[in-house]
């Protein structure tokens, strides 16, 4: 069979980055040109399993981790305020 040029992507959590991972790393290992786009949180797994990295935008966990902060901020700023 001819190799193919083939882009996973996958976002969210290692539950579902995994999978995908060991999918990218059958198809590579049966000739194929694997792409795998992901957060940049999995860069360096990534790259570590030998795997070509491209960013998916935009970054899903990066926008989840910076919400959550913003609003813990905000409910610890209100409730340190005194009426």
């Amino acid at each position: 069979m001819k190799s193919k040029k083939i882009v996973i992507a996958s976002t969210g959590s290692l539950g579902k980055l995994h999978p995908a991972m060991a999918l990218a790393l059958e198809l590579k290992a049966r000739g194929h040109q694997i792409a795998f786009a992901t957060s940049a949180v999995y860069r360096a797994k990534i790259e570590q399993a030998g795997i070509n990295y491209h960013l998916l935008r935009p970054d899903l966990l990066y926008l989840l981790v910076t919400t959550y902060y913003l609003l813990l901020a905000t409910y610890i700023r209100s409730s340190c305020q005194t009426n």
